[in-house]
């Protein structure tokens, strides 16, 4: 899967759909969200980076870069850059929804 594609399904959860004028959440701030899910998937499934030991979290920048984790971690990653997204929005009625899925990264990952 590509960052564009975590992307794409980030964009369809956070209702995210229309890009006139602009999108709520740039390519730019969703990258970044994946590159910090990265950086906290490999502190809690380091299994999922074996052979990489020593090696940073991998970093993205561009939209056509492969993912590199375990296709089954993916939906996992898809939950936290929507739940970091939407801790963003100043609604109250986000929070319990941001909060669940942050609960449902871990959950996914077997951590919780």
């Amino acid at each position: 899967m590509r960052v564009q594609d975590i992307i794409d399904q980030a964009r369809h959860f956070l209702q995210d759909r229309d890009p006139d004028p602009e999108y709520r959440y740039s390519d730019a701030s969703l990258i970044s969200l994946i590159n910090l899910c990265m950086l906290e998937l490999k502190r809690v499934r380091p299994d999922h980076f074996i052979g990489a030991f020593g090696v940073p979290a991998p970093q993205y920048s561009l939209p056509a870069s492969e993912v590199q984790v375990p296709e089954t971690a993916l939906p996992a990653v898809i939950k936290y850059v929507v739940g970091m997204a939407e801790l963003r929005d100043d609604e109250y009625t986000t929070d319990g929804r941001a909060s669940a899925l942050l609960q449902a990264f871990m959950v996914d990952l077997g951590v919780r």
